[in-house]
């Protein structure tokens, strides 16, 4: 990955100064601060511009989404975190990850697109379902209404359950 990144060069020296530990066919930091304080010394550029090559590379690969909208979300690229984040939201719903669903959510919910109102209607209905489950009521209730507003008079089913749901929601708040 880091040969298809460019990225590679200096990568003997970064192990040898204990910047990076290799582990199988890894690389890894030895600590979090580490992690940290390399990111920081880059230039804002260069951090996009690797977060870019990360995620082209991996995406040509069949990897976690969770690790596809990371790179995305870095890079600033719009369309990746729409196309990758909701996919990492549902699998960690899938496995009860509610609060790392509740931030693939936001992520995917906080980045300029061309999404369609009916899409971004039914990622607000999953992000508030993940905002009650977290006792993010506040949240729950708001993705909500903005849900509601976008359905209009068009889907009355679905605004009939997102209203249910926001009855939920406003009693879980103590607001009868």
């Amino acid at each position: 990955l880091l040969e298809e990144c460019g990225a590679a060069e200096g990568l003997a020296e970064a192990i040898e100064a204990a910047y990076l530990h290799k582990v199988g066919n890894e690389f890894e930091f030895p600590h979090e601060l580490t992690r940290r304080a390399v990111e920081e010394q880059l230039d804002r550029d260069r951090f996009l511009e690797l977060h870019r090559r990360v995620l082209h590379a991996l995406a040509a690969h069949e990897v976690d989404p969770a690790r596809l909208a990371h790179h995305a979300y870095q890079a600033r690229d719009s369309e990746a975190v729409v196309r990758f984040a909701p996919l990492a939201a549902r699998k960690a719903v899938a496995y009860h990850g509610h609060r790392e669903a509740l931030e693939h959510f936001r992520q995917a919910l906080s980045v300029p697109t061309g999404m369609s109102a009916e899409e971004r209607a039914t990622l607000l209905e999953e992000y508030a379902q993940e905002c009650l489950l977290s006792s993010e009521l506040e949240e729950a209730g708001a993705a909500l209404e903005e849900a509601i507003a976008l359905r209009g008079d068009d889907h009355l089913e679905l605004v009939g359950a997102d209203l249910a749901l926001l009855s939920e929601v406003r009693w879980a708040e103590a607001r009868g």
